[in-house]
């Protein structure tokens, strides 16, 4: 099992650091940034693929208690939930490529907003995997919780009004804003299978 979660961890790393990268690369428009991110999203689906293999391999042998044989089901299900993240991340990259050659207007308040929900978004992920791996249920529901943060952000970009960008760089912008989103989304779903492995009990947030 330790080899699994050595595996989770270094697929989280990749995560949180695709999320803010995409981003950036978004509001800053560079190119080369989103190419490497969507470049690495192929290396995360590696790592996720050797945790499900590794998993299979657990299982065949049938020497887990049934406790591990909880952690590992779950597992595969968290690494599952983490791809989903990384292409939602990988989402971000596209877009930053998209918008780069479209001419922009004033979207600082915009970019600082989605700025502010990648953070969150990976910071949310990062509490979520921690939960998960050392099996703290409360450490769970404080992290999905912050998935709140991030729906309220998303509506609010969606209603605001005022200067911006062109009509379709704006479009651009709000679809970034929905790949944050539903971060939030997939991150309660870690968040749903730490309280499993801690307590025996299903729990759904959304």
């Amino acid at each position: 099992m330790e080899t699994l979660h050595q595996h989770l961890i270094q697929l989280t790393a990749l995560v949180s650091d695709a999320i803010i990268r995409g981003t950036e690369a978004l509001i800053t428009h560079d190119k080369a940034l989103a190419r490497q991110v969507s470049a690495d999203d192929a290396n995360l689906n590696r790592v996720r693929f050797a945790i499900e293999e590794h998993t299979y391999a657990l299982l065949e042998a049938g020497q887990l208690s049934d406790r591990d044989v909880r952690i590992a089901v779950s597992m595969v299900i968290v690494s599952q939930a983490l791809e989903h993240i990384g292409d939602s991340a990988a989402n971000l990259a596209y877009l930053a490529l998209q918008t780069s050659s479209i001419k922009t207007g004033t979207t600082r308040a915009i970019d600082e907003e989605l700025t502010e929900m990648a953070r969150s978004a990976a910071e949310m992920v990062l509490a979520a995997v921690t939960a998960f791996v050392e099996g703290d249920a409360r450490m769970a529901e404080a992290a999905v919780r912050r998935d709140r943060e991030l729906n309220d952000a998303y509506e609010g970009l969606s209603n605001s009004t005022g200067p911006a960008d062109t009509a379709e760089r704006r479009f651009m912008l709000l679809w970034a804003a929905h790949n944050l989103q539903q971060i939030g989304a997939h991150a309660a779903t870690i968040c749903e299978r730490a309280i499993f492995v801690a307590t025996g009990e299903l729990k759904e947030f959304r």
